[in-house]
């Protein structure tokens, strides 16, 4: 499971794999049209709120940040996993899930950032922002995050710091 080259093999032969089911990859509901009146965008608001009004208790600032898969920022990865599942692209919306729940999370008076509009910024210039092995964010999509983030967190942090007189 650790080898790179379990890793490397597993990742070219992903449609092959999930053509005979003999993968973990999956296409997340959350991206199908039919859910966006699902109950799982209230759950998940719910629990946002929950963790907004604990650490609103202790005076704590708290910012949600959605990240996007790799798949939402690059269209050629789409495509794959669309050929790999048999997906009917008029049936998905990627930003759906994004959508959702900034306009819920906002509605509730809860901080987020929507990282989508930035990494397809970026993957449109050619930055690469994943692993080549993994879909997980590389050096350079922490960076670009962190770059993002940075604003609105000092933006939060200020205040407090200065009223601390640091």
């Amino acid at each position: 499971q650790r080898s790179h080259l379990f890793v490397f093999l597993k990742d070219r032969f992903r449609v092959l794999l999930a053509r005979i089911g003999l993968t973990p990859y999956y296409f997340p509901s959350i991206f199908y049209k039919k859910e966006a009146d699902s109950t799982k965008w209230n759950v998940t608001t719910q629990m946002a709120k929950r963790i907004h009004q604990e650490f609103q208790r202790f005076n704590t600032p708290v910012l949600f940040v959605l990240l996007p898969t790799d798949y939402q920022v690059y269209p050629q990865l789409l495509s794959k996993y669309i050929k790999m599942f048999g997906i009917h692209p008029e049936e998905i919306d990627l930003e759906q899930p994004n959508r959702i729940l900034a306009s819920r999370f906002l509605e509730k008076s809860i901080s987020v950032v929507d990282m989508l509009p930035v990494f397809v910024q970026k993957a449109q210039k050619d930055v690469r922002l994943y692993g080549r092995i993994d879909n997980h964010l590389n050096a350079q999509g922490h960076l670009v995050v962190a770059e993002a983030l940075f604003p609105q967190i000092e933006q939060i942090l200020k205040p407090k710091l200065n009223s601390r007189g640091g």
